[in-house]
């Protein structure tokens, strides 16, 4: 399920309740914004995906609108 794409940015979620996040360009600190909100980097096919591992809904939703919050600031 996606939650938000944008060229740059797609966050979604997977079956098992996991928020993903991948970056289709090059983001100033990024990776640092993820990490800092519980994301971790994981290789996947030749790309990043920064991935929450599931949490309560209220608590992966605050996680991940930090990180996206510090990402969209950056893709316009």
């Amino acid at each position: 399920m996606s939650f938000v794409d944008l060229p740059d940015v797609f966050v979604g979620s997977t079956a098992d309740a996991h928020t993903f996040v991948v970056l289709n360009r090059r983001l100033r600190d990024a990776d640092r914004l993820l990490t800092d909100a519980g994301f971790t980097a994981r290789e996947h096919n030749g790309r990043t995906i920064y991935l929450l591992p599931p949490a309560t809904p209220q608590d992966a939703n605050e996680q991940a609108g930090i990180a996206l919050y510090g990402l969209l600031a950056r893709t316009h």
